[in-house]
């Protein structure tokens, strides 16, 4: 039985059964050939446009006139409501967490530079790949692409953000990292010591009680900045008025003097228990400080063969616990930051995944 239909015919075609049986379409019936008698019932124009306008399009073709009812539509099974919510809750919770640890993670050991730091890194680029591959498949499926792609785009943009962060939190550890890694030296005795030829590796000296940084021979260069520069001395080598042959420790600071070097109040100079120095890391800083040293050798007819600078200090080992507690009261303000921008997102998209539902039904 096949049924041909268009909005204007309708045509029913009953085939005999064993026609089909001969390749040349005749059946043989005692010795002859007979040809098959075709039952054919058909409906020209039946209902001119009413047919076809009415006709059910869940199945090509019509059972007009075969008896046959049209099979009944299956239903689609609607999401039990406790089961929907528990998936809205579990899809929330996800879209929450993943993101945060994300961001805490590469964070965390982009700026503390843990081991294997570069595994995390690329690890976490990894899954939010994998998260986006998710996200396209359930778009073009229709189900559930909401919830797929806020946690795609919400991962991609703390994956980009902690490795950004992270890298400029670093570059404020480098200079603790570099001084931790470097010697520490004590009782420095500054007219007795060559800095430069035996101290190389020194990162935090701790100077006689008797020293002191001498302004008298301070000296300034400017370039956009003030880079103030001074010698460190000693009060036993002024009162036996011995000339130090070489300065090679010196108090350093920018913009802490005059354009002549005058008044210099770089780091802790008025303390009188100061009598320590916390070494200069950075290289951008320090050419402009050789050259302040230059100007003051050839002011005040000095020498200064291998110069150290320094950031004159009462406490250099208080001074860099500092800088690692700033460095984690910032990780730990970033992180709150990203899971509360984090929570509002999640919320919003749980109230309006919420009001969708609630319009459909």
């Amino acid at each position: 039985h096949v049924g041909l239909e268009s909005p204007r015919l309708v045509f029913h075609c009953c085939v005999a059964p064993g026609a089909l049986r001969s390749p040349s379409g005749n059946r043989k019936v005692g010795g002859a050939r007979r040809t098959p008698p075709l039952s054919c019932s058909h409906s020209m124009l039946a209902s001119s446009y009413g047919a076809g306008a009415n006709a059910d399009p869940a199945y090509y073709g019509s059972t007009q006139g075969s008896g046959a009812a049209p099979p009944a539509a299956v239903p689609l099974k609607r999401t039990p409501p406790r089961l929907a919510r528990l998936l809205q809750v579990i899809s929330a919770f996800t879209c929450f967490v993943v993101p945060c640890c994300i961001f805490a993670g590469v964070l965390t050991t982009l700026s503390l530079r843990v081991q294997r730091f570069v595994v995390v890194e690329a690890a976490t680029l990894i899954l939010v790949f994998f998260l986006g591959i998710l996200a396209h498949g359930a778009w073009r499926a229709g189900r559930g692409a909401v919830w797929h792609i806020l946690l795609f785009a919400t991962s991609l943009i703390a994956w980009i953000a902690a490795v950004v962060l992270g890298n400029q939190s670093y570059g404020y550890l480098e200079a603790y990292y570099n001084m931790i890694n470097m010697a520490t030296y004590i009782e420095v005795k500054p007219f007795e010591s060559q800095g430069g030829a035996l101290m190389q590796d020194a990162g935090r000296v701790l100077f006689t009680p008797d020293s002191y940084v001498d302004r008298s021979k301070a000296m300034a260069f400017k370039n956009s900045d003030l880079y103030c520069a001074a010698p460190v001395v000693a009060t036993e080598n002024r009162s036996q008025q011995q000339e130090m042959k070489t300065y090679d420790f010196w108090a350093v600071g920018m913009n802490c003097c005059d354009g002549s070097g005058a008044n210099f109040t770089c780091g802790e100079v008025h303390n009188k228990w100061a009598f320590a120095g916390l070494r200069v890391m950075s290289a951008a800083p320090t050419g402009f400080y050789r050259l302040a040293v230059q100007q003051a050798e050839a002011t005040y007819g000095i020498r200064a063969e291998h110069p150290l600078f320094f950031h004159w200090m009462h406490d250099p080992w208080e001074e860099l616990s500092s800088s690692w507690d700033q460095v984690c009261h910032q990780l730990l303000a970033r992180i709150m930051t990203f899971a509360t921008a984090q929570l509002f997102a999640v919320l919003l998209t749980t109230f309006a995944v919420a009001s969708k539902a609630a319009s459909e039904d």
